[in-house]
């Protein structure tokens, strides 16, 4: 009936909305019926899910999880995804997937903890002067720096402002 109206003159996007379907059904079904005749065309419905999925393979996985848990044990602690990256890549593994790949491969192995970090946003500048959050005053900073060894053994010392 798609395509009957389609050949009737209608636009993709009226008979979308005659149909209570999407557009994008209106244009898969006028892209089928193109191809042959439409007692030819297959119209049932086609899964949209992917026919091959593109995941790392198990000997990875497994050496992303071994790579975190020598990595939560060691003297830093640090067992991001950027650092098993890091660590993996030191080791010469070829094919080392991205850090946002670790990450899913951690939280379908379930090794995460399951707290999810909460990003607030900074408080506004000079918040610790009322003045300044009440903008009857401005700022001025200045900062010292001095002992700053150059090459050649000579000292600077500067006044930023």
């Amino acid at each position: 009936m798609i395509v009957e109206a389609l050949r009737a003159g209608g636009s993709q996007r009226s008979v979308a909305a005659r149909f209570g379907v999407g557009l994008g059904t209106v244009q898969r079904a006028a892209a089928r019926a193109v191809t042959a005749d439409l007692g030819g065309v297959d119209w049932a419905d086609r899964s949209t899910a992917p026919h091959r999925t593109r995941r790392v393979t198990p000997l990875t996985e497994e050496a992303v999880l071994a790579v975190r848990a020598e990595l939560a044990t060691g003297i830093l602690g640090d067992c991001g995804a950027l650092a098993i990256r890091d660590e993996l890549r030191g080791r010469g593994l070829v094919d080392v997937p991205s850090p946002r790949t670790i990450g899913r491969i951690l939280e379908r192995r379930g090794v995460l903890d399951g707290r999810r970090r909460v990003r607030r946003p900074p408080p506004p500048r000079g918040w610790y002067i009322p003045a300044l959050t009440a903008r009857e005053v401005d700022l001025d900073s200045f900062d010292i720096v001095t002992g700053l060894r150059l090459q050649g053994g000579a000292h600077l010392e500067a006044l930023t402002g």
